[in-house]
């Protein structure tokens, strides 16, 4: 039925684009998840950082495209003691925490912060970048947990816009109304459907009742007389003869 395949493609583009929906919305990844790209306003990016019970930094992979920022770290776990510790050398990492040289990465000469967040506490620390490039930020009493990110500083390059919710859900939202509207039209004209032609009626349906159908769907009372055999006159018996006529 063509109601019904224009209703399943209509539907199989629906579920496609909601799907390139949500892919657009992860963005582009860093190291540790999804990259975020907070605006710079009058040439200061301001970043909110939070730490976590789950020893994690809360987005751990930030982007900005001014030199100076401005973090904010609140520890929202209200549970352990976080540290934020900025390294100021530019594109290195430290060692995994395996090696047990790792915390000399972060000694004092080689950070630009290294402050300690209390539960339920919230920091400002302010940093104006020397170049370009990744910078490393660790908590120390959790770094051999995997607590760490990075900051992505690029001037030369405009935050990436975030997927306008008008512009794409209400695209998909139109095409599933789409694809429900036809499968509903689909399944009534589907029930109710065109006679098919050459039904023939019913047995035991009066003859003056009987229709027939064209291909236009509309009914025609039939000619009773068209193609009908008439009976032949019938001969009058003769009558009998009377006794002793010849």
């Amino acid at each position: 039925m063509g109601a019904l395949r224009l209703a399943a493609v209509l539907f199989a583009v629906a579920v496609v684009l909601s799907g390139l929906g949500w892919a657009a919305q992860a963005g582009p990844t860093g190291p540790n998840g999804t990259l975020v790209h907070p605006p710079a306003h009058n040439g200061v990016t301001v970043v909110n950082i939070s730490t976590t019970n789950s020893f994690t930094f809360v987005p751990a992979d930030v982007q900005v495209t001014s030199k100076a920022v401005e973090f904010i770290i609140s520890n929202v776990g209200g549970t352990y003691l976080h540290t934020f510790t900025l390294s100021n050398q530019v594109n290195k990492t430290a060692p995994p925490s395996t090696n047990s040289n790792w915390p000399s990465f972060f000694s004092p000469a080689d950070v630009y912060a290294d402050r300690t967040v209390n539960a339920s506490q919230v920091i400002y620390v302010n940093v104006t970048f020397g170049a370009p490039g990744a910078y490393q930020f660790i908590c120390r009493p959790h770094y051999p947990l995997g607590m760490e990110g990075f900051v992505y500083v690029d001037e030369s390059i405009a935050p990436a816009a975030a997927p306008s919710f008008a512009a794409f859900w209400y695209v998909v939202i139109a095409v599933v109304v789409l694809a429900f509207l036809s499968l509903v039209l689909g399944v009534v004209y589907g029930k109710r459907g065109h006679p098919e032609e050459g039904v023939v009626p019913a047995e035991g349906t009066p003859l003056t009742s009987r229709v027939e159908y064209y291909n236009d769907s509309r009914p025609y009372p039939l000619d009773l007389t068209e193609g009908r055999d008439e009976p032949d006159d019938e001969e009058e018996p003769a009558p009998p003869a009377k006794p002793g006529a010849p």
